[in-house]
């Protein structure tokens, strides 16, 4: 065990603290550390057997699980669009998911 410093004695205790420093504008979220430009973390369950899978086709072709699924998801949404013959549209507002209704008209 190691010994303590007191050698600041009640004053340490007694004295103001310093404040925190506030997170500025320019703080990267630590989910964002690592990441490529426009990309973001997310969690998926997932079989394990696919993943496994998944696991083998990017050993074997020297390529990442990012890549990987980045590839899928765009054939899949690419796919989609075409089966259903028109883009996408996007969630109205994302945060709270609720649907952003149209403004009534005066008649």
């Amino acid at each position: 065990m190691s010994k303590k410093d007191f050698s600041q004695g009640l004053k340490a205790l007694t004295s103001p603290q310093e404040p925190k420093a506030q997170k500025s504008a320019d703080t990267v979220k630590s989910t964002k550390i690592g990441l490529r430009e426009g990309e973001t973390r997310a969690t998926f369950i997932v079989r394990e057997e696919l993943l496994e899978k998944l696991r083998a086709v990017t050993f074997w072709e020297r390529t990442t699980i990012r890549d990987v699924m980045a590839e899928m998801m765009s054939d899949y949404l690419n796919a989609y669009e075409v089966k259903a013959g028109k883009k996408i549209k996007a969630i109205p507002n994302p945060e709270t998911r609720e649907p952003i209704l149209p403004k009534r008209v005066n008649p």
